[in-house]
Protein backbone atom coordinates (compact mmCIF):
# COMPACT_ATOMS: atom_id res chain seq x y z
CA UNK A 1 0.00 0.00 0.00
CA UNK A 2 2.87 2.27 0.76
CA UNK A 3 4.58 1.72 -2.57
CA UNK A 4 1.26 2.29 -4.08
CA UNK A 5 1.11 5.35 -2.34
CA UNK A 6 4.87 6.71 -3.12
CA UNK A 7 4.27 5.96 -6.50
CA UNK A 8 0.77 7.88 -6.52
CA UNK A 9 2.47 10.91 -5.35
CA UNK A 10 5.42 11.36 -7.56
CA UNK A 11 3.37 10.72 -10.74
CA UNK A 12 1.43 14.00 -8.43
CA UNK A 13 4.47 16.00 -8.25
CA UNK A 14 5.23 15.59 -11.82
CA UNK A 15 1.62 16.76 -12.94
CA UNK A 16 1.74 19.65 -10.26
CA UNK A 17 5.31 20.60 -11.98
CA UNK A 18 3.99 20.42 -15.51
CA UNK A 19 0.94 22.63 -14.37
CA UNK A 20 3.31 24.79 -12.42
CA UNK A 21 1.54 24.65 -9.02
CA UNK A 22 3.27 25.33 -6.38
CA UNK A 23 0.66 24.52 -3.66
CA UNK A 24 0.06 21.44 -4.82
CA UNK A 25 3.67 20.21 -6.12
CA UNK A 26 4.56 21.21 -2.03
CA UNK A 27 1.74 19.20 -0.88
CA UNK A 28 2.70 16.03 -3.12
CA UNK A 29 6.45 16.43 -1.94
CA UNK A 30 5.23 16.42 1.77
CA UNK A 31 3.14 13.30 1.44
CA UNK A 32 6.01 11.32 -0.06
CA UNK A 33 8.23 12.07 2.79
CA UNK A 34 5.73 11.32 5.61
CA UNK A 35 5.34 7.96 3.20
CA UNK A 36 9.04 7.45 3.93
CA UNK A 37 8.72 8.18 7.39
CA UNK A 38 5.97 5.72 7.95
CA UNK A 39 8.51 3.55 6.35
CA UNK A 40 10.88 4.08 8.94
CA UNK A 41 13.15 5.55 5.53
CA UNK A 42 13.85 9.03 7.05
CA UNK A 43 17.26 9.81 4.97
CA UNK A 44 15.49 9.24 2.24
CA UNK A 45 12.37 11.36 3.54
CA UNK A 46 14.31 13.93 4.32
CA UNK A 47 14.87 15.67 0.87
CA UNK A 48 11.19 15.80 0.01
CA UNK A 49 10.04 17.47 3.41
CA UNK A 50 13.09 20.29 2.77
CA UNK A 51 11.13 20.36 -0.67
CA UNK A 52 8.58 21.20 0.42
CA UNK A 53 9.31 23.45 2.96
CA UNK A 54 11.56 25.27 0.98
CA UNK A 55 8.33 25.92 -1.94
CA UNK A 56 6.06 26.80 1.32
CA UNK A 57 8.20 29.40 2.99
CA UNK A 58 8.03 31.57 -0.81
CA UNK A 59 4.41 30.98 -1.05
CA UNK A 60 3.95 32.23 3.11
CA UNK A 61 1.07 29.99 3.51
CA UNK A 62 1.69 29.71 7.56
CA UNK A 63 -0.76 26.86 8.36
CA UNK A 64 1.53 24.57 5.45
CA UNK A 65 4.38 26.02 7.02
CA UNK A 66 3.75 24.67 10.46
CA UNK A 67 3.11 21.01 9.21
CA UNK A 68 6.32 21.65 7.39
CA UNK A 69 8.16 22.30 9.70
CA UNK A 70 6.51 19.49 12.38
CA UNK A 71 7.25 16.91 9.78
CA UNK A 72 11.09 18.22 9.57
CA UNK A 73 10.85 18.14 12.91
CA UNK A 74 9.77 14.10 13.22
CA UNK A 75 12.25 13.23 10.73
CA UNK A 76 15.38 15.05 12.70
CA UNK A 77 14.33 13.38 16.08
CA UNK A 78 14.30 10.20 14.11
CA UNK A 79 17.69 10.95 12.79
CA UNK A 80 19.19 11.80 16.40
CA UNK A 81 19.60 15.22 15.43
CA UNK A 82 17.87 16.90 18.05
CA UNK A 83 19.09 19.93 16.99
CA UNK A 84 17.85 20.22 13.58
CA UNK A 85 14.67 18.46 15.09
CA UNK A 86 14.44 21.28 18.31
CA UNK A 87 15.22 24.40 15.47
CA UNK A 88 11.69 22.85 13.11
CA UNK A 89 9.89 22.26 16.43
CA UNK A 90 10.54 25.99 17.32
CA UNK A 91 9.38 27.17 14.21
CA UNK A 92 6.42 24.90 14.62
CA UNK A 93 5.40 26.53 17.89
CA UNK A 94 5.66 30.38 16.80
CA UNK A 95 3.88 29.52 13.58
CA UNK A 96 0.75 28.36 15.83
CA UNK A 97 1.27 30.97 18.05
CA UNK A 98 0.69 33.38 14.99
CA UNK A 99 -2.51 30.90 13.97
CA UNK A 100 -3.44 30.83 17.85
CA UNK A 101 -4.12 27.19 16.70
CA UNK A 102 -3.97 25.85 20.52
CA UNK A 103 -4.24 21.80 19.32
CA UNK A 104 -0.70 22.37 16.83
CA UNK A 105 1.06 25.10 20.25
CA UNK A 106 -0.08 20.88 22.44
CA UNK A 107 1.81 19.24 20.02
CA UNK A 108 4.82 21.41 19.49
CA UNK A 109 5.28 21.50 23.02
CA UNK A 110 5.07 17.70 23.22
CA UNK A 111 7.19 17.26 20.86
CA UNK A 112 9.89 19.29 22.34
CA UNK A 113 9.28 17.66 25.58
CA UNK A 114 9.78 14.21 24.19
CA UNK A 115 12.91 15.48 22.59
CA UNK A 116 14.24 16.79 25.33
CA UNK A 117 13.69 13.40 27.62
CA UNK A 118 14.36 11.08 25.20
CA UNK A 119 18.12 12.93 24.92
CA UNK A 120 18.18 13.22 28.35
CA UNK A 121 17.61 16.44 29.33
CA UNK A 122 14.66 15.93 31.84
CA UNK A 123 14.38 19.37 33.41
CA UNK A 124 13.76 20.76 30.10
CA UNK A 125 11.58 18.19 29.31
CA UNK A 126 8.87 19.08 32.25
CA UNK A 127 7.79 22.70 31.29
CA UNK A 128 6.95 21.75 28.10
CA UNK A 129 5.11 18.78 29.10
CA UNK A 130 3.42 20.89 31.43
CA UNK A 131 1.94 23.66 29.30
CA UNK A 132 1.02 21.05 26.69
CA UNK A 133 -1.09 19.16 29.68
CA UNK A 134 -2.91 22.77 30.67
CA UNK A 135 -3.67 22.65 26.90
CA UNK A 136 -5.04 19.50 26.52
CA UNK A 137 -7.24 19.57 29.43
CA UNK A 138 -8.53 23.59 28.72
CA UNK A 139 -9.75 21.99 25.33
CA UNK A 140 -10.96 18.79 26.49
CA UNK A 141 -8.47 16.45 24.54
CA UNK A 142 -8.41 13.61 26.78
CA UNK A 143 -6.46 11.58 24.38
CA UNK A 144 -3.49 13.99 23.86
CA UNK A 145 -3.66 14.44 27.62
CA UNK A 146 -2.84 10.81 28.44
CA UNK A 147 0.03 10.89 26.12
CA UNK A 148 0.91 14.09 27.85
CA UNK A 149 0.68 12.94 31.15
CA UNK A 150 2.59 9.68 30.29
CA UNK A 151 5.63 11.51 28.65
CA UNK A 152 5.64 14.17 31.74
CA UNK A 153 5.69 10.51 33.94
CA UNK A 154 8.34 9.22 31.63
CA UNK A 155 10.16 12.70 32.53
CA UNK A 156 10.11 12.94 36.23
CA UNK A 157 11.12 8.91 36.44
CA UNK A 158 13.97 10.04 34.55
CA UNK A 159 14.73 12.09 37.31
CA UNK A 160 14.01 9.78 40.19
CA UNK A 161 11.17 11.81 41.39
CA UNK A 162 9.39 8.27 41.80
CA UNK A 163 6.58 9.77 44.05
CA UNK A 164 5.61 12.17 41.16
CA UNK A 165 5.95 10.17 38.38
CA UNK A 166 3.54 7.85 40.12
CA UNK A 167 0.78 10.09 40.09
CA UNK A 168 1.19 11.11 36.56
CA UNK A 169 1.12 7.07 35.53
CA UNK A 170 -2.31 6.76 37.44
CA UNK A 171 -3.76 9.94 36.40
CA UNK A 172 -2.71 8.90 32.89
CA UNK A 173 -3.62 5.14 33.43
CA UNK A 174 -7.56 6.58 34.46
CA UNK A 175 -7.56 8.28 30.90
CA UNK A 176 -6.71 5.01 29.39
CA UNK A 177 -9.68 3.34 31.36
CA UNK A 178 -11.95 5.59 30.20
CA UNK A 179 -11.13 5.42 26.86
CA UNK A 180 -10.77 1.58 26.60
CA UNK A 181 -6.99 1.52 25.28
CA UNK A 182 -5.68 -1.55 26.25
CA UNK A 183 -2.14 -0.56 24.98
CA UNK A 184 -1.85 2.72 27.10
CA UNK A 185 -3.34 0.70 30.14
CA UNK A 186 -0.17 -1.54 29.67
CA UNK A 187 2.15 1.32 28.68
CA UNK A 188 1.09 2.75 32.15
CA UNK A 189 1.22 -0.16 33.74
CA UNK A 190 4.65 -1.01 33.76
CA UNK A 191 6.44 2.26 34.35
CA UNK A 192 4.19 2.36 37.45
CA UNK A 193 5.64 -0.90 38.32
CA UNK A 194 9.10 0.33 38.01
CA UNK A 195 8.01 3.15 40.45
CA UNK A 196 6.63 0.52 43.21
CA UNK A 197 9.86 -0.76 43.07
CA UNK A 198 12.04 1.91 43.03
CA UNK A 199 10.03 2.90 46.10
CA UNK A 200 11.04 -0.48 47.74
CA UNK A 201 7.10 -1.30 47.35
CA UNK A 202 8.05 -4.99 45.05
CA UNK A 203 4.12 -6.48 46.43
CA UNK A 204 2.44 -3.71 44.98
CA UNK A 205 4.49 -3.62 41.71
CA UNK A 206 4.49 -7.35 41.81
CA UNK A 207 0.13 -6.93 42.09
CA UNK A 208 0.34 -4.86 39.01
CA UNK A 209 2.36 -6.78 36.79
CA UNK A 210 0.77 -9.67 37.61
CA UNK A 211 -2.74 -7.86 36.89
CA UNK A 212 -1.45 -6.41 33.59
CA UNK A 213 0.17 -9.89 32.21
CA UNK A 214 -2.63 -12.11 31.88
CA UNK A 215 -5.00 -9.36 30.54
CA UNK A 216 -2.85 -7.48 27.89
CA UNK A 217 -0.84 -10.28 26.52
CA UNK A 218 -2.29 -10.40 23.50
CA UNK A 219 -0.70 -6.82 22.58
CA UNK A 220 2.79 -9.42 22.23
CA UNK A 221 3.86 -11.70 19.75
CA UNK A 222 3.56 -15.84 19.81
CA UNK A 223 7.90 -15.52 20.71
CA UNK A 224 7.38 -12.84 23.50
CA UNK A 225 4.51 -14.71 24.67
CA UNK A 226 5.90 -17.67 25.00
CA UNK A 227 9.14 -16.14 26.95
CA UNK A 228 6.67 -13.93 28.92
CA UNK A 229 4.87 -17.67 29.91
CA UNK A 230 8.22 -19.18 30.79
CA UNK A 231 9.41 -16.53 33.18
CA UNK A 232 5.84 -16.86 34.91
CA UNK A 233 6.29 -20.25 35.45
CA UNK A 234 9.77 -20.02 36.73
CA UNK A 235 8.52 -17.32 39.66
CA UNK A 236 5.48 -20.06 40.55
CA UNK A 237 8.79 -22.19 40.99
CA UNK A 238 10.48 -20.08 43.48
CA UNK A 239 7.39 -19.30 45.26
CA UNK A 240 6.82 -23.18 45.73
CA UNK A 241 10.74 -23.00 46.40
CA UNK A 242 10.14 -20.14 49.02
CA UNK A 243 7.15 -22.22 50.70
CA UNK A 244 9.85 -25.59 50.71
CA UNK A 245 12.27 -23.80 53.00
CA UNK A 246 10.07 -22.11 55.16
CA UNK A 247 8.59 -25.31 56.51
CA UNK A 248 11.80 -26.91 56.91
CA UNK A 249 12.69 -23.79 59.01
CA UNK A 250 9.72 -23.76 60.81
CA UNK A 251 10.89 -27.03 62.70
CA UNK A 252 13.96 -25.63 63.81
CA UNK A 253 13.14 -21.75 65.09
CA UNK A 254 11.18 -19.98 67.28
CA UNK A 255 7.90 -18.39 66.04
CA UNK A 256 9.40 -15.10 66.16
CA UNK A 257 12.78 -15.83 64.49
CA UNK A 258 10.40 -18.00 61.63
CA UNK A 259 8.27 -14.54 60.96
CA UNK A 260 11.15 -12.87 60.82
CA UNK A 261 12.69 -14.71 57.62
CA UNK A 262 9.17 -15.28 56.52
CA UNK A 263 9.16 -11.84 55.78
CA UNK A 264 12.96 -11.43 54.14
CA UNK A 265 12.81 -14.70 52.06
CA UNK A 266 9.52 -13.43 50.73
CA UNK A 267 10.25 -9.70 49.84
CA UNK A 268 13.69 -11.49 48.75
CA UNK A 269 12.05 -13.75 45.88
CA UNK A 270 9.14 -11.70 45.46
CA UNK A 271 11.92 -8.92 44.49
CA UNK A 272 13.96 -11.24 42.43
CA UNK A 273 10.65 -12.60 40.65
CA UNK A 274 9.30 -8.84 39.95
CA UNK A 275 12.72 -8.34 38.56
CA UNK A 276 13.03 -10.89 36.25
CA UNK A 277 9.52 -10.02 34.81
CA UNK A 278 10.21 -6.27 34.75
CA UNK A 279 13.52 -7.18 32.56
CA UNK A 280 11.74 -9.31 29.86
CA UNK A 281 8.70 -6.38 30.00
CA UNK A 282 11.64 -3.88 29.58
CA UNK A 283 13.11 -5.37 26.68
CA UNK A 284 9.74 -5.78 25.32
CA UNK A 285 8.70 -2.41 25.72
CA UNK A 286 11.31 -0.43 25.45
CA UNK A 287 10.75 1.62 22.23
CA UNK A 288 7.19 0.88 22.31
CA UNK A 289 6.11 4.40 24.03
CA UNK A 290 8.50 6.54 21.06
CA UNK A 291 7.13 4.50 18.20
CA UNK A 292 3.29 4.78 19.75
CA UNK A 293 4.26 8.35 19.84
CA UNK A 294 5.89 8.98 16.54
CA UNK A 295 3.01 7.02 14.77
CA UNK A 296 0.41 9.47 16.64
CA UNK A 297 2.59 12.58 15.14
CA UNK A 298 2.86 10.99 11.59
CA UNK A 299 -0.84 9.80 11.44
CA UNK A 300 -2.05 13.23 12.40
CA UNK A 301 0.17 14.89 9.70
CA UNK A 302 -1.13 12.64 6.79
CA UNK A 303 -4.06 13.43 7.78
CA UNK A 304 -3.31 16.93 7.89
CA UNK A 305 -1.96 16.72 4.04
CA UNK A 306 -4.48 14.67 2.86
CA UNK A 307 -7.11 17.49 3.77
CA UNK A 308 -4.82 20.07 2.62
CA UNK A 309 -4.61 18.01 -0.68
CA UNK A 310 -8.18 18.09 -1.51
CA UNK A 311 -8.04 21.87 -0.45
CA UNK A 312 -5.41 22.54 -2.87
CA UNK A 313 -7.60 20.79 -5.49
CA UNK A 314 -10.27 23.18 -4.23
CA UNK A 315 -8.10 26.23 -5.16
CA UNK A 316 -6.41 24.51 -8.19
CA UNK A 317 -9.82 24.61 -9.99
CA UNK A 318 -10.72 28.57 -8.35
CA UNK A 319 -7.76 29.42 -9.89
CA UNK A 320 -8.89 27.91 -13.49
CA UNK A 321 -11.88 29.38 -13.00
CA UNK A 322 -10.13 33.01 -12.27
CA UNK A 323 -7.96 32.63 -15.11
CA UNK A 324 -11.09 32.23 -17.31
CA UNK A 325 -12.68 35.28 -15.75
CA UNK A 326 -9.02 36.90 -16.45
CA UNK A 327 -9.09 35.81 -19.89
CA UNK A 328 -12.33 37.54 -20.71
CA UNK A 329 -11.80 40.73 -18.65
CA UNK A 330 -8.22 40.88 -20.98
CA UNK A 331 -9.75 39.94 -24.41
CA UNK A 332 -12.38 42.76 -23.81
CA UNK A 333 -9.87 45.14 -22.98
CA UNK A 334 -7.30 44.67 -25.04
CA UNK A 335 -9.23 44.07 -28.23
CA UNK A 336 -11.45 47.20 -27.30
CA UNK A 337 -8.59 49.88 -27.43
CA UNK A 338 -7.24 48.39 -31.65
CA UNK A 339 -11.16 47.97 -32.41
CA UNK A 340 -11.83 51.12 -31.35
CA UNK A 341 -8.49 52.69 -32.96
CA UNK A 342 -10.00 51.17 -36.56
CA UNK A 343 -13.26 52.65 -36.05
CA UNK A 344 -11.93 56.28 -34.98
CA UNK A 345 -9.12 56.11 -38.09
CA UNK A 346 -11.93 54.65 -40.48
CA UNK A 347 -13.29 58.58 -39.87
CA UNK A 348 -10.43 60.04 -41.44
CA UNK A 349 -8.95 60.31 -44.93
CA UNK A 350 -7.32 57.26 -45.75
CA UNK A 351 -3.58 58.23 -46.44
CA UNK A 352 -0.43 55.36 -45.99
CA UNK A 353 -0.30 57.06 -42.23
CA UNK A 354 -3.59 56.05 -41.34
CA UNK A 355 -3.50 52.90 -43.48
CA UNK A 356 -0.18 51.96 -41.43
CA UNK A 357 -1.79 53.16 -37.92
CA UNK A 358 -4.96 50.94 -39.04
CA UNK A 359 -2.37 47.77 -39.86
CA UNK A 360 -0.71 48.18 -36.47
CA UNK A 361 -4.51 48.57 -34.25
CA UNK A 362 -5.99 45.79 -36.44
CA UNK A 363 -2.56 43.35 -36.16
CA UNK A 364 -2.78 44.37 -31.79
CA UNK A 365 -5.86 42.91 -31.98
CA UNK A 366 -5.18 39.61 -34.25
CA UNK A 367 -1.92 38.84 -32.54
CA UNK A 368 -3.62 38.47 -29.13
CA UNK A 369 -6.33 36.60 -30.27
CA UNK A 370 -3.12 34.18 -32.35
CA UNK A 371 -1.87 34.28 -28.41
CA UNK A 372 -4.36 32.64 -26.57
CA UNK A 373 -5.01 30.33 -29.60
CA UNK A 374 -1.75 28.87 -29.48
CA UNK A 375 -1.23 28.58 -25.95
CA UNK A 376 -4.65 26.72 -25.37
CA UNK A 377 -3.51 24.60 -28.07
CA UNK A 378 -0.05 23.87 -26.80
CA UNK A 379 -2.10 23.44 -23.15
CA UNK A 380 -4.12 20.70 -24.41
CA UNK A 381 -1.46 19.01 -26.49
CA UNK A 382 -2.66 19.87 -30.23
CA UNK A 383 0.08 21.86 -31.22
CA UNK A 384 1.58 19.87 -33.70
CA UNK A 385 5.55 20.72 -33.32
CA UNK A 386 7.78 20.41 -36.61
CA UNK A 387 11.37 19.72 -35.35
CA UNK A 388 13.95 19.86 -38.26
CA UNK A 389 18.17 21.23 -37.84
CA UNK A 390 18.38 24.94 -37.27
CA UNK A 391 20.94 27.22 -38.01
CA UNK A 392 21.81 28.98 -34.82
CA UNK A 393 23.21 31.70 -36.33
CA UNK A 394 20.59 32.52 -38.61
CA UNK A 395 17.72 32.69 -36.02
CA UNK A 396 19.59 34.75 -33.72
CA UNK A 397 20.05 36.69 -36.81
CA UNK A 398 16.63 37.38 -37.86
CA UNK A 399 15.40 37.27 -34.30
CA UNK A 400 17.31 40.60 -33.91
CA UNK A 401 16.29 41.89 -37.21
CA UNK A 402 12.47 41.81 -36.56
CA UNK A 403 13.16 43.05 -33.29
CA UNK A 404 15.31 46.14 -35.22
CA UNK A 405 12.49 48.53 -35.44
CA UNK A 406 10.88 48.60 -32.11
CA UNK A 407 14.82 48.95 -30.74
CA UNK A 408 15.66 51.54 -32.59
CA UNK A 409 12.95 53.97 -31.67
CA UNK A 410 14.42 53.68 -28.46
CA UNK A 411 18.16 53.80 -29.61
CA UNK A 412 18.00 50.46 -28.19
CA UNK A 413 21.23 48.00 -29.61
CA UNK A 414 21.06 44.50 -29.69
CA UNK A 415 23.98 42.75 -29.19
CA UNK A 416 24.20 38.73 -30.41
CA UNK A 417 27.11 36.69 -28.24
CA UNK A 418 26.99 33.71 -30.22
CA UNK A 419 29.40 30.35 -28.97
CA UNK A 420 30.98 29.56 -32.07
CA UNK A 421 31.27 25.87 -31.09
CA UNK A 422 27.71 25.57 -31.93
CA UNK A 423 25.95 25.29 -35.57
CA UNK A 424 23.04 23.39 -35.29
CA UNK A 425 19.84 22.54 -32.86
CA UNK A 426 17.32 20.18 -33.57
CA UNK A 427 13.67 21.81 -32.71
CA UNK A 428 10.36 23.64 -34.12
CA UNK A 429 12.02 27.21 -36.01
CA UNK A 430 8.90 28.28 -35.39
CA UNK A 431 7.88 27.73 -31.47
CA UNK A 432 11.81 28.61 -30.61
CA UNK A 433 11.46 31.77 -32.65
CA UNK A 434 7.99 33.14 -30.60
CA UNK A 435 10.08 32.11 -27.60
CA UNK A 436 12.70 34.10 -27.78
CA UNK A 437 10.86 36.97 -29.44
CA UNK A 438 8.91 37.38 -26.53
CA UNK A 439 11.50 37.69 -24.44
CA UNK A 440 13.46 40.28 -26.93
CA UNK A 441 10.07 41.81 -27.12
CA UNK A 442 9.88 41.95 -23.31
CA UNK A 443 13.49 43.74 -22.58
CA UNK A 444 12.63 46.68 -25.10
CA UNK A 445 9.18 47.38 -23.90
CA UNK A 446 10.28 47.46 -20.17
CA UNK A 447 14.00 49.01 -21.11
CA UNK A 448 14.65 52.96 -21.03
CA UNK A 449 16.46 54.67 -24.21
CA UNK A 450 19.79 54.25 -24.63
CA UNK A 451 20.21 50.44 -23.61
CA UNK A 452 21.41 47.35 -24.87
CA UNK A 453 19.83 43.70 -24.58
CA UNK A 454 22.10 40.86 -24.84
CA UNK A 455 21.82 38.09 -27.05
CA UNK A 456 23.75 34.90 -26.29
CA UNK A 457 24.60 31.29 -26.80
CA UNK A 458 26.44 28.51 -25.45
CA UNK A 459 27.40 25.05 -25.64
CA UNK A 460 26.59 22.62 -22.28
CA UNK A 461 27.51 19.20 -23.94
CA UNK A 462 24.19 17.68 -24.52
CA UNK A 463 22.11 20.78 -24.35
CA UNK A 464 22.61 24.45 -25.14
CA UNK A 465 22.19 27.57 -23.44
CA UNK A 466 20.42 31.07 -24.56
CA UNK A 467 20.54 33.68 -22.75
CA UNK A 468 18.50 36.96 -23.26
CA UNK A 469 19.69 40.12 -20.70
CA UNK A 470 17.89 43.73 -20.48
CA UNK A 471 19.33 46.70 -18.76
CA UNK A 472 15.64 47.86 -17.77
CA UNK A 473 14.53 48.02 -13.88
CA UNK A 474 14.06 43.56 -13.29
CA UNK A 475 11.67 42.07 -11.35
CA UNK A 476 10.50 42.94 -7.50
CA UNK A 477 10.71 39.76 -5.33
CA UNK A 478 6.68 40.18 -4.79
CA UNK A 479 7.39 39.22 -8.91
CA UNK A 480 8.43 36.14 -8.04
CA UNK A 481 5.61 33.55 -7.49
CA UNK A 482 3.83 34.67 -10.50
CA UNK A 483 6.25 35.04 -13.02
CA UNK A 484 5.53 32.70 -15.61
CA UNK A 485 1.36 32.39 -14.74
CA UNK A 486 -1.22 33.66 -17.34
CA UNK A 487 -2.55 36.69 -17.58
CA UNK A 488 -0.16 38.33 -14.52
CA UNK A 489 0.30 42.04 -14.65
CA UNK A 490 3.77 42.47 -12.83
CA UNK A 491 5.35 45.12 -11.26
CA UNK A 492 7.22 46.93 -13.97
CA UNK A 493 5.63 48.59 -16.85
CA UNK A 494 6.71 49.33 -20.62
CA UNK A 495 8.30 52.20 -20.57
CA UNK A 496 6.82 53.92 -24.27
CA UNK A 497 3.08 52.83 -23.33
CA UNK A 498 3.58 49.51 -25.54
CA UNK A 499 0.90 47.19 -25.08
CA UNK A 500 1.24 44.14 -23.03
CA UNK A 501 -1.58 41.28 -22.39
CA UNK A 502 0.53 39.26 -19.78
CA UNK A 503 1.10 36.68 -21.64
CA UNK A 504 4.66 36.80 -22.87
CA UNK A 505 6.65 34.93 -20.18
CA UNK A 506 3.91 32.48 -19.72
CA UNK A 507 4.11 31.54 -23.32
CA UNK A 508 7.44 31.03 -22.95
CA UNK A 509 7.80 28.85 -19.91
CA UNK A 510 4.96 26.86 -21.68
CA UNK A 511 6.75 26.74 -25.22
CA UNK A 512 9.84 26.06 -23.68
CA UNK A 513 8.38 22.73 -21.59
CA UNK A 514 6.57 21.46 -24.80
CA UNK A 515 10.64 21.82 -26.51
CA UNK A 516 11.77 19.82 -23.58
CA UNK A 517 13.88 22.64 -21.89
CA UNK A 518 13.75 24.71 -19.20
CA UNK A 519 13.59 28.57 -18.10
CA UNK A 520 14.59 30.23 -15.30
CA UNK A 521 15.41 34.02 -14.19
CA UNK A 522 18.82 35.01 -13.05
CA UNK A 523 17.90 38.80 -12.11
CA UNK A 524 18.86 41.74 -9.21
CA UNK A 525 16.12 43.95 -8.61
CA UNK A 526 16.99 47.28 -10.68
CA UNK A 527 19.88 45.67 -12.33
CA UNK A 528 18.16 43.95 -14.92
CA UNK A 529 16.69 40.80 -15.88
CA UNK A 530 18.16 37.96 -17.62
CA UNK A 531 16.20 34.61 -18.55
CA UNK A 532 18.23 31.68 -19.07
CA UNK A 533 16.88 28.79 -21.19
CA UNK A 534 17.98 25.22 -22.10
CA UNK A 535 17.45 23.05 -24.91
CA UNK A 536 18.61 19.39 -25.72
CA UNK A 537 20.79 19.59 -28.93
CA UNK A 538 18.68 16.82 -30.30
Amino acid sequence: MSNEALGAYKKAIEMYRRIDDSIGLATAYSNVSVVYLELKQDSTALPFALRALDIREQSGEKHNLSISHNNLGNIYSNLRDSIQALDHYSKTLNIDFELNDSVGISMAYTNIGILYYEGGSYKNAIPFLKKSIFLDSTLGDEFNLMISRFNLGEALFGLKKYDAALKEYKLSYEISSRLKSASYLFDNGKPMASCYDALGQQIEAYEILSALIPKYDSLFSDERKAALLELQRGFEVYKIDLENKLLRKSNNQKNATISNLNFTEKAFYLGLGFALITILILIIGLRRINYLNRSLRTKNSLIEEQNLALTSQTDHLQESIRENQNLVSLMVHDLKNPLAQVGSLAQLPIDDEVKDLIGRASQNGLDLIYDIMEVTHAESGELKLDKQQISIHELLTELAEEQLKAAENKNIKIILNEDPSIKRITSDKRILKRIFSNLVSNSIKFSGRDRHVFISSMDLGDRIQFSVKDEGPGFKPSDRPKLFRKYQKLSARPTAQESSTGLGLAMAKIFTNLLGGDIDLNESYNRGAEFILRFPKV
